[in-house]
């Protein structure tokens, strides 16, 4: 990930400002675990993370960035709320422990890992750290669609014209590592649009522990 990018003040706004993800609101009524434990990865700003706290879930957020981590804390107490513990960690070497939370977020952080080892590993050690019956929403980028403007740097990898370097799997790919680990499906789209950084595939959605 390339920090530049990822710290620039007009970055961080275009996240924290952007409307909450639909499929957190969705995803807290799919909640069959007992608890209000909650994790954010690569919270963006703080938008979904805000959502979290609002509906009385004790949210922990982790990010590679401090202007990331600090602009939500900031988000949260400007709205009289509170992050649990707030980490700088970054997604291809998460530590998060086993079976501690009811719902976890990654959405649009995933397609940061740089192989697809670290991908899986990274998934797996989600799955891990839900509960039985919690539930991961997920936004990623795929392979499905490889804009013009991206640079192909080999082995899945490609560079945004930003210079965020970021790895591109088909859609099937992502959809068997959650089967193979064990996630129930609930919900997933996939669709093709533009966003900030130009036009890319994008598969979204909600598995079960």
């Amino acid at each position: 990930m390339n920090k530049n990018y990822w710290e620039l003040e007009s970055t961080v706004k275009f996240f924290r400002d952007k409307e909450p993800d639909i499929l957190v609101e969705k995803g807290i009524l799919e909640i069959k675990s007992d608890g209000k434990n909650a994790l954010d990865i690569g919270y963006g700003g703080g938008r979904n993370s805000l959502v979290l706290a609002k509906h009385n879930f004790n949210v922990q957020i982790l990010d590679g960035n401090q202007i990331m981590l600090d602009t939500t804390i900031r988000l949260l107490s400007n709205n009289k709320l509170a992050a649990g513990n707030a980490s700088i960690q970054d997604v291809s070497n998460l530590n998060i422990g086993g079976n501690n939370f009811d719902i976890i977020l990654c959405i649009g952080v995933l397609h940061q890992n740089q192989s697809i080892n670290s991908l899986t590993e990274a998934i797996e050690k989600i799955y891990k750290s839900l509960k039985k019956g919690g539930i991961f929403i997920y936004n990623v980028f795929t392979s499905d669609h490889i804009d013009t403007s991206l640079v192909d740097l080999g082995e899945n990898r490609y560079q945004t014209k930003e210079n965020a370097p970021m790895l591109l799997i088909s859609r099937d790919k992502y959809l068997e590592i959650f089967k193979n680990l064990g996630f129930i499906e609930v919900h997933k789209q996939y669709n093709v649009k533009d966003v900030n950084t130009g036009k890319r595939s994008i598969l979204r959605g909600i598995l079960r522990r």
